[in-house]
């Protein structure tokens, strides 16, 4: 037996034997390591500068 403590900015997906349990931001809980699978996937988003040095030829 286990104890998960999920990140509050991630949506975190629980499996017991192939069958969804429980979803959300930031859970917790205890879990049984055998029959398990937890998926954690990003919630937040990270903007980043993008910028592009080009020429053109307009007259």
């Amino acid at each position: 037996m286990a104890y998960f403590r999920g990140d509050p900015s991630k949506y975190l997906i629980k499996f017991v034997d192939g069958k969804r349990r429980r979803a959300g931001l930031g859970l917790s809980f205890f879990y049984f390591k055998m029959n398990t699978s937890i998926a954690a996937i990003p919630a937040l988003t990270n903007d980043s500068g993008f910028v592009f040095n080009e020429t053109t030829k307009n007259k």
